[in-house]
């Protein structure tokens, strides 16, 4: 049998996208400043990079701790958040640091707009991602959310 011979190259301009690195670069300030600082949800798909920043103080909590965290200062990450997480953080004192990516910030504008014009919403995308629950967070989740074109019904 033949040896393959593979050279692995990896793109120099793979990575996360400019969204995410910003919210890593605000993680880190902030855990240099501080060595607590909480994180709802996953700052990255990376379990790699998501070890590093927890081993410098992260803490990743969920939306139930989330809801009783009082007094605390949480990043909430590059995918956004809906209306409804600003206004648990507001009731229960907590000091947003929004890393959100300003390409969702205007998606959210977007579709809150198109909503207040009376106009039928359609996000192509998984419904359960965080992306995805910000976006429709926006418009009180009245968007109809797909996958596959075929999951449609007009």
């Amino acid at each position: 049998m033949s040896k393959l011979n593979l050279k692995v190259e990896i793109d120099e301009k793979a990575g996360f996208c400019f969204g995410v690195v910003k919210a890593i670069e605000k993680a880190e300030e902030l855990l240099d400043k501080n060595n607590e600082i909480y994180c709802l949800g996953e700052i990255v798909h990376s379990d790699e990079e998501i070890k590093r920043l927890t081993n410098k103080g992260l803490k990743i909590i969920n939306y139930d701790e989330f809801k009783t965290l009082k007094n605390k200062k949480i990043l909430f990450r590059a995918h956004s958040e809906p209306p409804e997480s600003y206004e648990i953080a507001k009731k229960n004192n907590v000091e947003i640091i929004d890393a959100s990516c300003p390409i969702i910030q205007r998606i959210k504008a977007d579709i809150k707009k198109s909503f207040e014009n009376n106009e039928n919403i359609y996000i192509w995308g998984k419904p359960n991602h965080s992306e995805i629950i910000a976006i429709n967070g926006e418009i009180n989740n009245r968007a109809i959310v797909f996958e596959n074109l075929n999951d449609i019904t007009l």
